[in-house]
């Protein structure tokens, strides 16, 4: 069994990113966030949606990212470069429980 740790990401409230809007992620910002993950990162299994949440009351778009994996540090690390790729001023991380898959 391993651990469940999710990734929270905010859109920009300024335009900031690639794509150009603010208090959203385009398409471009999801094939970066997918890139970074995947390729930059080495997560081969992972799951990503784009939800909505609120930050100081008001709505914005967020991408939620749920990786199954023994190495926090290795998380923590795709955290940190989802967070200055994407011009973030924090990202959440959480451990959700522990996870297996049955087969």
């Amino acid at each position: 069994m391993q651990p469940l740790y999710t990734i929270v990401l905010g859109a920009p409230t300024s335009p900031r990113t690639d794509s150009g809007a603010g208090g959203v992620f385009g398409n471009e910002d999801l094939k970066k966030i997918e890139k970074i993950i995947r390729e930059e990162r080495g997560f081969h299994s992972f799951s990503m949606a784009k939800l909505t949440g609120f930050w100081m009351g008001k709505p914005e778009e967020c991408v939620e990212i749920k990786i199954l994996t023994d190495d926090l540090s290795k998380v923590k690390a795709c955290a940190q470069h989802l967070r200055a790729t994407l011009k973030q001023e924090s990202v959440l991380v959480t451990c959700q429980g522990t996870g297996t898959f049955l087969t």
